[in-house]
């Protein structure tokens, strides 16, 4: 593990007995590493570091060494490089640097699977599997944005020779036997492999932000893991910002 920090922090052993105390899988890790962010650490620097370290996982919080500016619409300049020119998997911290929320006395007993295209994504469920504590919950979740499909299925309307209704209950079926196949799969080969945690799915349409934010609730989840690299582009793919940004109350896993 990589903790990057800033550099006035102080409770660092602190800060690594509530990740350990917080899950299994980080209870187990034999190398803890630090690595602070100062006044002269600047964006390419601190990208050098981190590609020449041996770590299967960053650990940080937002907003790093950006106390005085406290930017509550983005991530940070460090972590949105971070999560895009590196290839290393993120554990997002609650809060931020200037205001953390404590993880102290929680369990990854409940880990929330997010994405929305779910199917053929091996490995956010396996990143999921791992963080979640034996005979804890693991919560596949896939929802449709609802404007979207709207919004193609009115265009199809305006076709005459098109039978607009059929398509409508067509589509949503195949959009949602798509998506059931890939989960009862991946249920099943995790049973089969014996891990030893409950799977449930999700799958629904409305606005994305909203419906995650209500699962994340009615589910007590107590991390958030998504995928967040888009190949088309250099930042971090809307859907995935927006919550990244939104939900500052849970310890996120960005991948």
């Amino acid at each position: 593990m990589l903790l990057i920090l800033d550099e006035q922090h102080e409770q660092v052993d602190v800060t690594i007995e509530a990740l350990k105390n917080f899950s299994t899988k980080l209870a187990a890790v034999e190398k803890w590493d630090t690595l602070r962010v100062g006044t002269r650490t600047t964006v390419k620097k601190l990208e050098e570091d981190v590609q020449g370290s041996p770590a299967d996982l960053l650990i940080t919080w937002r907003h790093l060494h950006e106390e005085a500016i406290v930017p509550r619409c983005s991530l940070g300049i460090y972590v949105d490089m971070l999560t895009q020119a590196t290839d290393f998997p993120i554990l997002l911290l609650p809060g931020s640097v200037a205001s953390p929320a404590t993880i102290q006395g929680k369990k990854c007993q409940t880990v929330l699977a997010a994405t929305d295209h779910l199917a053929g994504d091996h490995r956010l469920i396996n990143y999921a599997a791992a963080l979640t504590d034996p005979h804890g919950k693991l919560v596949l979740c896939h929802v449709e944005d609802d404007q979207t499909l709207q919004r193609y299925l009115q265009a199809i309307e305006r076709i005459p020779e098109v039978n607009s209704e059929l398509v409508r209950t067509k589509l949503q079926e195949q959009l949602n036997r798509d998506v059931v196949r890939y989960l009862a799969s991946a249920r099943q080969s995790m049973q089969e492999a014996g891990v030893p945690i409950q799977i449930e799915t999700e799958l629904t349409t409305g606005h994305r932000l909203s419906v995650y934010r209500d699962l994340l609730s009615s589910h007590h989840a107590d991390l958030l893991v998504m995928n967040t690299k888009d190949n088309d582009q250099l930042a971090m793919h809307g859907l995935a910002y927006a919550m990244s940004v939104e939900f500052v109350e849970i310890p996120q896993l960005l991948l």
